[in-house]
């Protein structure tokens, strides 16, 4: 659903800022 999409991206952004 969008809600879980949202929650990927945000979840990528996350990674891409901690490496």
């Amino acid at each position: 659903i969008v809600l879980e999409s949202v929650n990927i991206k945000n979840f990528l952004g996350w990674v891409s800022k901690y490496c």
